[in-house]
This record gives C-alpha cells, sequence and structure tokens, in this order.
C-alpha cells in the first residue's frame, strides 16, 4: 500500500487500474505531459498482499503505452 500512497503526488497521474484474471490489481501511474510520457509505474498487488513495482523511464507516447498495457495483459 505504500508504493500507491507515494504515487498520489502531483507528480504522477493515474492512467488506469486493472483486475486481472488471477485477481490481482494492477495500477499503471504515468509521468509527463499530454505528448510525451517520461516514466511509467506499474503497481501489482497480489491476493497474498505482495506487491510488484516496475518503473518504466524513457520518451514514450500513449500509443506506446496501449501496447505496453496490452502485452502485460495477455
Amino acid at each position: 500500500k505504500f508504493a500507491k500512497e507515494f504515487m498520489k503526488t502531483p507528480d504522477y497521474e493515474e492512467l488506469m487500474g486493472v483486475k486481472t484474471e488471477k485477481g490481482e490489481h494492477a495500477n499503471f501511474y504515468v509521468r509527463g505531459n499530454e505528448e510525451l510520457i517520461s516514466e511509467l509505474v506499474l503497481i501489482v498487488e497480489g491476493k497474498s498482499k505482495e506487491s510488484a513495482v516496475m518503473q518504466f523511464m524513457g520518451k514514450f507516447t500513449m500509443e506506446d503505452i496501449q501496447e505496453m498495457v496490452k502485452s502485460a495483459m495477455k
């Protein structure tokens, strides 16, 4: 829960949250502007209260993010 609380700052915007077929909760956060995203953070919380945090840094468009989300949800 600490990771999700940390993301509630003005620097990050929640892009979306989904529940996976395994019952995990995945939340995607972005930092940047409408044209270029400089950071994507994925927080996955499992049923057993274990969490994983992944951070992607670079220069991404929203289309790049959509492709990454599609791949991650397979």
